[in-house]
C-alpha cells in the first residue's frame, strides 16, 4: 500500500443529457449540476460546455475565411506585427492546401 495517492489527471469529453422541468434551464445549468455533483463526490473538476463548430456544413470558401479569421484573431491577441501576421496566414493556408485534396498544389 502506498503512503500517498496516485494523482491522475485526464481531459475527458463526456456527453450528458439532463431533463429539467422548467423553461429557464440551459447547457450552463447542466454544466453547473454536473460540476457540483463531481465536486461533491470528491473530484477536483473544471467543467465547461464545448461549443462545437459545424465545419462540415461550411463551403470551402467559408471554411478558409473562418481559418484566416481565427489566425488573425490569434495574431491580434498575441500582438504580432502585420508582416508576421500575413506570413502566419500564408503559412497556414499553404499547410491546409498541402493536407487537402490539393496535395502538392503550387509546387514545381
Amino acid at each position: 500500500m502506498k503512503d500517498k495517492p496516485n494523482k491522475v489527471t485526464a481531459e475527458l469529453k463526456v456527453v450528458v443529457t439532463g431533463e429539467f422541468y422548467d423553461d429557464e434551464s440551459t447547457e450552463e445549468t447542466l454544466r453547473y449540476v454536473v460540476e457540483q455533483d463531481l465536486e461533491d463526490a470528491g473530484f477536483d473538476v473544471d467543467v465547461c460546455v464545448l461549443k462545437e463548430k459545424k465545419y462540415n456544413k461550411m463551403t470551402d470558401q467559408e471554411f478558409l475565411t473562418h481559418i484566416i479569421r481565427e489566425i488573425c484573431d490569434f495574431a491580434v491577441d498575441n500582438k504580432m506585427e502585420p508582416n508576421d501576421t500575413l506570413s502566419t496566414v500564408a503559412d497556414n493556408i499553404k499547410a491546409l492546401l498541402e493536407i487537402s485534396t490539393f496535395n502538392g498544389w503550387g509546387r514545381s
